[in-house]
This record gives C-alpha cells, structure tokens and sequence, in this order.
C-alpha cells in the first residue's frame, strides 16, 4: 500500500464539525487505512478576499491501495458530500481537502500536481503536517516535511527573485516591500559600471559584488523582510548557457569560494518567461546572471534549462514558479506565500 498525506482546513460554519465528518469519511475509503493525524490548528487566512474567518487545519496520513487519481477523485467526492463549491480561488470555504504527497511520486497534469505546488513553504500545511508525517519527503525538493518546517523558523526573512531580463523581478519585489516592509536589494548588474571585455572576469566580479549586498555578516535582524530581484546563484546558469567547459569551471570555483559567505533565501521565487523570445538579441550586462549578447531560442533554453537544475539542488530549500506573462497574478501569489511563511 502507498503512503499519502492529506491536508485539510475550513473556516465556514462549524469548521471542526465539518472536517471531523471528513475525516470519518476518509477513514472510511476502500482499500484505505487512516494511519495518523494531527491536533487541530487555528491559522490566520492567506490570499483571497479580506474578511475571512480564520482557519482550521489539521493533517493525515492514510495508507492506500488507490492511486493518485483516485485519491483525489475520493477528496473531491467528501468536500462535495459536505457541501463543498467551488467558486473564487482562496475564497472562504466549508471544507478544503488536499493530497500533499504521494509516497515519493512526482505528477503535474492539469488535474492534479503533486507534491502540491506550495506546501514547502506555507506554514499552515507544514505544521501539521510535521506532527504526522516529518520524516516523508518532499520530492521535488529533497527535504523531509520536518526540515521544510524547520527551514521557515531558522533562514533569514529573505525572499530572491530570478528569471529571464524583463520578466519584472524588480518591480515584483518592490511590491512585496510594500506589503510587508522591510528592504529591496537592487542587482549590482545593473549598475552603470566598466565589465570586463572578458565574460568569465565580468561574471567573477559580478558574484563578488552580490556576495557582497548578500553577504552573511551584518545581516540585519531587525528587517522584516529582504527582497532582491536577483538569485546569486543564476550566475551557474548563465555560464552554462554562455561558456565553454573551462570557463563553466572558472565560475563555479567563484561561486563556490564565495556561497558560504551569502545569505540563502527562505524562498526562491523563478519567473518564467513567455513563450514569445522576439526580445532576444540585446548585448549589454543585464540581471541574467551575465553579459547577454546575441541570445536565441537555442542559448535561451540552455539557460532555462540549467536555471531548472540550479533549483533541484539538494540544498536549495523551497521554490516557486511562477509565469512572468501575467504580473497581477504573479504578485498576488508571492504576496500570498511571504504572508504564508510567517
């Protein structure tokens, strides 16, 4: 049988009435034994129209000879039972029921994604959750639930945002200034300064300088948040889209020598660039993470690509992506996940 672990969480009527009955109703499933769950949580809500009541949360684990979909159909089925609809996205509701994790699957299809898409980083889900299931792992980013907890109590405040030039990362970072306080870190790539004829000795200098406005020592504790509209890492990324073998190894040896001095995000935010690349073929130092000259389809992907696996990191920590096509809708969701980690 398979491990699952399942969220649940309510704030309309009598909530722990109604998610109590979800529960009976869960444990009740063919082919399915309710293993552990977790006390009841009150949490503030997060996203959505204004005004809502807070919320109820608990968490489960089951072990089930169903698959993936079928558990989610069987979710679907009890929030339905109990009155559950759909109307508003975050809207208040009578019963919210989701499959967190699946054993260590990894699925995306228009119904169902799994690991849900923003459990590592929302405290209502994972402190739960970390009562019934910390030693499961979160697939996608190689932490167990417990660390994820762990990882929102220990990091700095700090939320890094990266993605292709013109994505908006600064503005979307401005917005979260303003949400909640705190700082904007600007990137140092954008300053008006003399780079190197040589690509490997400008990308050097540039991680220098972001080690330096990201750097360990002198973080302020006292900042409710630190937002930057750059990633230090994504220079790894830009050097593989740009560089030859040796000077990959160049930038590596860089970044490496400096990683241990820059503060690391509690969450990585990666726009995605629209489909439509027309705008490649500019050729000054932009916030890519180095000198972009003569970018085409071809470079572009192997950036994109090398970004993706920069975010797989073993020791990467939670990641958000977001599309870059819609601002509205991306500043709501990083608004909403600052608002979460809390």
């Amino acid at each position: 049988m398979a491990r699952c672990l399942i969220g649940l969480g309510a704030n309309l009527g009598d909530r722990q009435a109604t998610l109590s009955r979800a529960v009976a109703e869960l444990a009740s499933t063919p082919a399915t034994v309710l293993m552990r769950q977790s006390r009841w949580y009150e949490t503030a809500p997060v996203g959505g129209p204004v005004g809502q009541a807070a919320y109820l949360n608990s968490a489960l684990t089951l072990e089930t000879s169903l698959n993936p979909q079928d558990v989610l159909a069987r979710l679907r089925q009890i929030e339905q039972n109990l009155g559950r609809q759909r109307k508003v996205r975050w809207d208040a509701r009578l019963l919210d029921l989701d499959l967190l994790l699946y054993e260590q699957l990894e699925i995306d299809t228009p119904a169902l994604t799994v690991p849900h898409p923003r459990m590592a980083f929302r405290r209502f889900v994972l402190q739960p959750a970390a009562e019934v299931a910390a030693e499961m792992v979160h697939p996608t980013t190689g932490w167990s639930v417990g660390r994820l907890l762990a990882h929102l109590d220990e990091s700095a405040p700090y939320v890094a945002i990266t993605g292709f030039s013109g994505t908006g990362k600064t503005s979307l970072a401005e917005a979260v200034v303003r949400e909640f306080g705190g700082r904007f870190l600007s990137d140092p790539a954008a300053d008006k300064v003399p780079w190197a004829d040589d690509d490997v000795q400008a990308e050097i200098e540039l991680l220098s300088r972001r080690a330096g406005v990201l750097a360990r020592k002198g973080w302020p504790v006292n900042v409710a948040w630190t937002v930057s509209g750059f990633w230090f890492d994504q220079s790894l990324a830009w050097a593989a889209a740009w560089l030859d073998g040796p000077g990959q190894a160049t930038v590596v040896g860089a970044w490496q020598a400096l990683r241990c001095e820059v503060t690391a995000p509690r969450l990585l935010v990666v726009l995605d660039a629209p489909p439509d690349l027309g705008s490649l073929g500019t050729s000054s130092h932009d916030d890519c993470g180095g000198v972009q000259e003569n970018w085409d389809a071809a470079r572009y992907g192997r950036w994109r690509a090398a970004l993706d696996e920069q975010t797989r990191r073993p020791d990467q920590g939670p990641v958000l992506h977001l599309a870059a096509d819609d601002g509205s809708a991306a500043r709501a969701e990083v608004l909403a996940a600052v608002a979460a980690m809390r």
